[in-house]
């Protein structure tokens, strides 16, 4: 039996997993607020990876200020998915925040980050559903579903409830 290691360096020595968290948005009518990243094919909603020393919710608000130029506090953990790693990425664990309904103010506000996006839009579930990375596709009608219902964030692994 290997010897443990000493307490000092032991969480050193732990596995990590990239984390990334992300804001939904609706407008009065539901459409749901997605933006196009100039680095990807598809869209996505507003987020981004969570930085060290950052908690999920704390990256959730700084990258909808960044990308957006918008000020949302997210108002509740809609779901939580892990996502296995495939050829192009590694494992993480993707957080999904309800960030509240945006004004027509708020939507005329909007000012893109040049550097990561190239625009905006607001779409049905079935548009969006066509514009998204595959993932997030799988992971939307959960996390709508868990804001219709006012239900407890829900556990998704690649999009799909355990």
């Amino acid at each position: 039996m290997d010897a443990p290691l000493p307490t000092s360096r032991y969480p050193h020595g732990l596995p990590t997993k990239r984390m990334a968290a992300a804001a939904l948005l609706l407008a009065a009518d539901e459409r749901l607020l997605i933006v196009k990243p100039h680095y990807r094919p598809y869209w996505l909603l507003p987020g981004g990876v969570v930085e060290r020393d950052e908690s999920p919710r704390q990256a959730c608000e700084r990258e909808t200020l960044e990308e957006l130029g918008l000020e949302v506090a997210p108002l509740r953990l809609l779901c939580m998915d892990y996502t296995a790693a495939t050829a192009e990425n590694t494992e993480s664990l993707q957080f999904v925040f309800w960030s509240g309904y945006l004004s027509a103010a708020q939507l005329a506000a909007i000012r893109l980050q040049a550097e990561e996006l190239t625009e905006w839009r607001l779409a049905t579930l079935e548009e969006a559903s066509a514009l998204l990375s595959p993932r997030l596709a799988r992971r939307l009608p959960a996390c709508l579903a868990a804001l219709a219902t006012d239900a407890s964030a829900v556990y998704l692994e690649d999009g799909e409830e355990r």
